[in-house]
C-alpha cells in the first residue's frame, strides 16, 4: 500500500513537471518570434523562422531513434544510446555546415542556421540522458532542466535583443545558457544513475545505428511533412509570407503540447503493458488520450473563432484579419499532429517501424512534389491547406495501422488466456 502511494506521488510529480518543462519549452519557441517579429521587423523575423524552424529539423538527425525507442528497447545499454548520440550529433552538426554553404546567401542567415542549429543539437544530447533519468522514473527531473533552460534562455535573449537589437548575438547567448545548463544541472542528475549503467559495446553501437534506421525515418519524415509549406514558401515566396505563415502556424504548439502531455508521462507505462502482453489496456490508454485531444482540439477551434485572431495581432502587431479560416485549419491540422504523434510513439513501442516508415514516406514523396503547387496557388493559404491535408493523411493512415495492430495483439492476448485456461 505505501509503495503504492508513493509510485502515485511520483506519477503525479512527474506529469506536472512534465507539464511545466514541456509547455516552457513550447512557450519559449513562440516567444522568440514574438520578440524577433516586434523588435527586429518581419524581414528579421523571416530569416529566424528559417534557422529555427531547420535547426527543427535537423534535431531528428541528432536525436536519431529518440527517447521512446531508448526506453522501450530494453536490450541495449543506455551507454550505447549515449555513444549513438555523440555520433548523430556530430553528424547533424556537420549536415549544418553544407545546409549553412548552400542556403545560407546572407552572412546574417548563415551564422543563424548554425547558431540554433549548435542549440538543438545541445539539446538532442539532453536528451538521451534524459532517457536514462525517465527510465528511473524521474521524468519530474526532466520537467524542471526543460523549465530552467527555457526561462534562461528568454530572458537573455529578450535582454540582449532590447539592448543591442542584435538578433545573432541574442541566439549565441541562447547557445551559451544551454551549454552552461547542460553541463550543470543535467550532468549533476544524469550523474546520480550513471552507475546502474552497463557498459556498451560496439556491437550494440552498430545494431542501434542499423535497426534504429526505421524510427530515425519516422522522426524526420514526421518532420518534414509538418514543414513541408515552410520550405516551399522559402523557396517560391518571400521572408514576409514565411514570416505570417510563422505566425499562423504557432498556436498548433498548443495542440502538439497536450499531445506531449498525454504521451511522454505513459511512455514507460505502455512499453511495460507491452512486454506484458496487456494489448487491452494499452489499447485503453490509447483511445482515452486520443479523445482528449479531439475535445481540446474542438475547444482551440472554438477560441480561434472568437478571440484567435486579436490575440495574435495584439502579440506580433500584425494584422491578421484575413487569415482567420487559415487559423482554424491550421488548428485542424495540430489536432491531426497531435493524435498521429500519440499513433506513431506506440507503433514504436511495438516494434512496428518499417510499415509505419513505408506510409510516411510516400505520404512525404506526394507532399514533396504537390507542395509547390499549394503555394503557387494560394500562398500562405495554400501553404495552409497542404499542412492541413497531410496532417490528416498521416493520423488516418497510422491511424488505421495501429488499430490493426492492436485488434492483432488483443486476439493474441485472448487465445493466449483461452489455452492457458485450459491446460
Amino acid at each position: 500500500m505505501k509503495k503504492t502511494v508513493i509510485q502515485n506521488r511520483q506519477f503525479q510529480s512527474n506529469f506536472i513537471w512534465n507539464l511545466v518543462g514541456t509547455t516552457c519549452n513550447a512557450v519559449t519557441s513562440l516567444f522568440y518570434m514574438i520578440i524577433v517579429t516586434r523588435l527586429n521587423g518581419l524581414e528579421t523575423a523571416g530569416v529566424f523562422s528559417f534557422a529555427f524552424s531547420n535547426a527543427c529539423v535537423l534535431i531528428i538527425i541528432a536525436t536519431y531513434t529518440g527517447r521512446t525507442y531508448q526506453i522501450s528497447e530494453k536490450k541495449y545499454s543506455d551507454r550505447s544510446f549515449i555513444n549513438v548520440r555523440i555520433c548523430t550529433c556530430l553528424i547533424m552538426f556537420l549536415i549544418a555546415m553544407i545546409m549553412q554553404q548552400l542556403f545560407g546567401d546572407t552572412v546574417e542567415k548563415s551564422i543563424m542556421l548554425l547558431t540554433w542549429c549548435g542549440v538543438k543539437m545541445l539539446e538532442a544530447f539532453a536528451d538521451v540522458w534524459y532517457g536514462v533519468i525517465q527510465k528511473n522514473d524521474r521524468l519530474d527531473y526532466v520537467g524542471k532542466s526543460l523549465t530552467l533552460k527555457s526561462i534562461a534562455s528568454i530572458g537573455i535573449f529578450i535582454f540582449i535583443d532590447i539592448i543591442y537589437k542584435d538578433v545573432i548575438l541574442a541566439s549565441l547567448s541562447v547557445l551559451v545558457i544551454n551549454l552552461v545548463i547542460l553541463s550543470g544541472y543535467d550532468y549533476t542528475k544524469y550523474r546520480k544513475y550513471r552507475m546502474r549503467i552497463r557498459k556498451g559495446n560496439k556491437q550494440e553501437f552498430l545494431a542501434i545505428l542499423k535497426n534504429g534506421i526505421f524510427v530515425f525515418g519516422i522522426n524526420l519524415l514526421s518532420t518534414y511533412l509538418v514543414n513541408a509549406s515552410k520550405y516551399a514558401i522559402n523557396n517560391i515566396g518571400n521572408d514576409e509570407a514565411q514570416a505570417i505563415y510563422g505566425i499562423i502556424i504557432m498556436p498548433a504548439t498548443a495542440m502538439t503540447l497536450v499531445g506531449h502531455y498525454l504521451i511522454q508521462p505513459f511512455l514507460v507505462q505502455l512499453s511495460e503493458l507491452y512486454m506484458q502482453k496487456k494489448a487491452k489496456e494499452f489499447q485503453r490508454i490509447l483511445l482515452k488520450n486520443s479523445g482528449i485531444l479531439m475535445i481540446v482540439g474542438l475547444i482551440g477551434v472554438i477560441l480561434v473563432e472568437t478571440i484567435g485572431i486579436p490575440i495574435l495581432e495584439l502579440i506580433y502587431n500584425t494584422a491578421l484579419s484575413v487569415y482567420k479560416k487559415e487559423l482554424v485549419m491550421v488548428i485542424l491540422g495540430a489536432v491531426c499532429y497531435a493524435i498521429f504523434t500519440l499513433f506513431m510513439n506506440a507503433l514504436v513501442i511495438m516494434h512496428k517501424n518499417r510499415i509505419q516508415f513505408v506510409d510516411l514516406l510516400i505520404i512525404g514523396v506526394v507532399v514533396m512534389f504537390s507542395a509547390g503547387k499549394f503555394v503557387q496557388f494560394g500562398s500562405v493559404t495554400g501553404a495552409v491547406i497542404l499542412y492541413m491535408i497531410s496532417m490528416f493523411v498521416a493520423v488516418l493512415t497510422v491511424g488505421t495501422i495501429t488499430n490493426c495492430v492492436l485488434k492483432k495483439e488483443c486476439r493474441q492476448d485472448e487465445n493466449s488466456v483461452h489455452n492457458n485456461s485450459s491446460i
